[in-house]
């Protein structure tokens, strides 16, 4: 927070947050792991084998051979991922890489109806989640005679979403403020 010509201004109040599933960062090489980026941790938990990003991006490496380490697959089993964060957020998007005609996740927020994302790219979701909530990407297959062959987290996108304590301090910084000038 800072004071310019009488003006309150956040200082990063609306800063976006990237995790990336390219980087290594979320390469934890266990079954759940957590990283902190920008006073945010999320941690990530596979449902069998570990936690793996790789330059393709994050997935599950079970323990099966025949396994795509860096996505989510139905090859042996169905992968999934869950996500939460140690504050509350706004799961802004997620991008996705290397999905194929039978490939894709199923995304459900907090036990929430899930939502299909069966194409590479970036879906913009515009979810809050509470501190300790969670985001469940699950592996599926369009078609059930063939196996989803991995599809690839390549980064998430979150947004803090301030305290109400906080917020009403800062009201009151801003009222005080004006007070402070028209006198």
């Amino acid at each position: 927070m800072a004071l310019f010509g009488g003006v309150l201004q956040l200082m990063n109040a609306d800063a976006a947050v990237v995790f990336s599933g390219v980087d290594g960062t979320l390469d934890f090489g266990v079954a759940s792991g957590s990283y902190s980026l920008s006073g945010i941790q999320v941690t990530v938990t596979a449902n069998d084998g570990i936690v793996n990003a790789t330059g393709s991006g994050l997935g599950i490496n079970d323990s099966s051979s025949g396994d795509d380490t860096d996505g989510l697959d139905t090859i042996n089993l169905v992968e999934m991922l869950t996500i939460s964060f140690d504050v509350d957020v706004m799961f802004d998007s997620l991008t996705l890489g290397g999905v194929g005609g039978n490939d894709a996740l199923s995304a459900s927020f907090n036990g929430a109806a899930p939502v299909t994302l069966d194409s590479s790219g970036q879906y913009l979701l515009g979810v809050s989640l509470l501190a300790g909530e969670t985001l469940t990407l699950t592996a599926t297959e369009p078609s059930a005679q063939t196996p989803n062959n991995g599809v690839n987290i390549t980064q998430f996108t979150v947004t803090a979403v301030p305290e109400p304590s906080s917020m009403a301090l800062l009201g009151l910084a801003g009222i005080t403020t004006l007070f402070r000038r028209r006198r």
